[in-house]
């Protein structure tokens, strides 16, 4: 029985019943995850369908509510619990799962899923967004990707996308790599539209392999690169195909960014590129990487 045939309804009997010491008489540090946002996240579908879902079983006497001060927030929010015909139906969701083998955590932790199994699952149209939500880095506000079927990607709070770098890389290793490609390619567009952060652009175009424009923007953004030099802008600096007639410039700040970050095996190699070019980069940075190394004498000599 694949993961995906447990309905919303379902899934949110189980998650309720993780919290079986809550009820109407406590109404102080109640969950987050009891509220609708609480369970839309954990759940990854919309706040408006888990409202619905919840109107309907409140309805059928399966869950109550009630007003409730929520852990981390300063105001009340209505908060949820199961009742005792939800328990029991609860209970029996539990039985029939764990019969077929499924375990009760993957449903309602996407970390825990097998992500084969819900990769194979997911129609052509969610394995789309699903990959575009992967491939961004940080959280965007989820309604700017397009609308899933099975409500598969979670998102906090806020609106924005909360999926963590362990997922991401299990899923996206699933997904046929030009695909990856041109989810990268998009989300690189996006960071131009929507964003102002040149490290995260250049990540994506550097894994869109759009090496020309990766390059171009080094070198635009060097300024500001510079300004703030760090191991993860260094390794994306790294990945890029430097086009032949940018080589010297990208390698002259790439060097700069890995002797910023104590890279000194970097900074020798990005001099030993510069070497061919008729200046004196490569000594300066040959000079500085060695300094850095404690060689001070023969840094200051070559300097």
């Amino acid at each position: 029985m694949p993961i995906e045939n447990a309905t919303i309804r379902e899934r949110a009997l189980l998650h309720l019943s993780r919290f079986p010491n809550m009820n109407p008489k406590e109404i102080f540090n109640v969950p987050f995850d009891l509220t609708q946002d609480g369970i839309a996240s954990v759940l990854g579908i919309s706040r408006a369908h888990v409202s619905l879902e919840l109107k309907k079983l409140k309805e059928v006497g399966k869950i109550s509510d009630w007003q409730a001060h929520i852990k981390g927030s300063g105001s009340k929010r209505k908060a949820y619990c199961l009742l005792p015909d939800g328990i029991a139906d609860a209970e029996m969701l539990k039985k029939k799962f764990e019969k077929a083998g499924i375990s009760i955590d993957a449903l309602l932790d996407m970390k825990r899923c097998d992500p084969g199994i819900m990769w194979d699952n997911l129609s052509a149209k969610d394995k789309e967004t699903f990959g575009l939500a992967c491939v961004f880095r940080v959280p965007i506000l989820r309604k700017t990707l397009p609308e899933t079927n099975t409500g598969v990607i979670p998102y906090d709070f806020y609106g924005k996308t909360c999926i963590g770098d362990v997922v991401r890389e299990r899923y996206l290793s699933l997904a046929d790599p030009e695909s990856v490609k041109v989810w990268n390619s998009r989300a690189a567009d996006w960071w131009m539209d929507n964003g102002n952060d040149g490290q995260e652009r250049l990540y994506h175009l550097v894994n869109a392999g759009r090496s020309t424009e990766a390059c171009k923007l080094i070198l635009r953004n060097s300024d500001k690169f510079l300004e703030n030099p760090n191991e993860d802008l260094l390794k994306v600096v790294k990945e890029t195909t430097v086009i032949p007639k940018y080589t010297e410039s990208i390698y002259n700040i790439r060097a700069k960014v890995a002797l910023e970050c104590d890279d000194i095996d970097d900074a020798f190699a990005c001099a030993d590129v510069l070497a061919d070019f008729l200046t004196k980069d490569a000594d300066m940075i040959r000079a500085e990487a060695y300094m850095l190394s404690g060689d001070t004498e023969r840094g200051f000599i070559l300097a």
